[in-house]
This record gives C-alpha cells, sequence and structure tokens, in this order.
C-alpha cells in the first residue's frame, strides 16, 4: 500500500486503524529510553544512588548543593559519569586510627626538635 492507494473501510474499520494508530504512538511516547542508551557513559539519578548507596533525597540534596558533579543536558533530568562520581568519593577519604596515631607522632617529634 503507498499513499495513492484508495481503500474502502467500514466506520467499524476505520475507528479500529484510529485507535491503533494512536495506541501505537502513545506506546512510543510512553516507552523510556534508558540513559544509558541515550548517555552510554553517564547514569541516571536512579544509577548513581544505586552506584553510591544513597537515598534519593540524599543524590538531590547533593545535586542541590553542588557537592557532587553532574550534568543536566536537557535541563530536566541529571546524569553522573561513573569516574567523576569514583573521584568524589576519593576525596572523602577518612584517615583511619593509625594514620591518625602516626601523623600525631610525627607532629610531636617535629616539635621536640
Amino acid at each position: 500500500m503507498n499513499e495513492y492507494t484508495i481503500i474502502k473501510l467500514s466506520v467499524a474499520e476505520l475507528e479500529t486503524l484510529i485507535k491503533k494508530t494512536i495506541e501505537k504512538s502513545l506506546s512510543n511516547v510512553n516507552s523510556k529510553s534508558t540513559p544509558n542508551e541515550i548517555y552510554p557513559n553517564f547514569m541516571d539519578t536512579e544509577g548513581a544512588m544505586n552506584y553510591l548507596g544513597v537515598s534519593k533525597s540524599t543524590i538531590y540534596k547533593m545535586t542541590m548543593n553542588r557537592e557532587v558533579p553532574f550534568y543536566k543536558p536537557t535541563g530536566k533530568r541529571n546524569y553522573f559519569r561513573r569516574n567523576e562520581l569514583d573521584e568524589w568519593l576519593l576525596k572523602h577519604r577518612v584517615k583511619s586510627l593509625d594514620e591518625i596515631e602516626q601523623e600525631a607522632a610525627d607532629y610531636l617529634l617535629k616539635k621536640e626538635l
């Protein structure tokens, strides 16, 4: 069938054809592509919250306060790069007690000299 083919349809057949066309269009609109399909090197908010092990509200607070690096290409959804989240995590390392004690001992030795 091409654009010049004339088809005779009953009203019921035409209604059915219109409904199917609308349903197909709506399913295409409603079916979301995953962020990895759109931006393969990025994760969305849900991916970041799973990766960091925090809640959605915590991720939103972190982005609102600009505590964590993120991207907002469409102005709506937030996207995160795994390597940047890794770098961010590494910046927030907490020293062990052994390291703190060693620093204290080094400080005292320097002070005595």
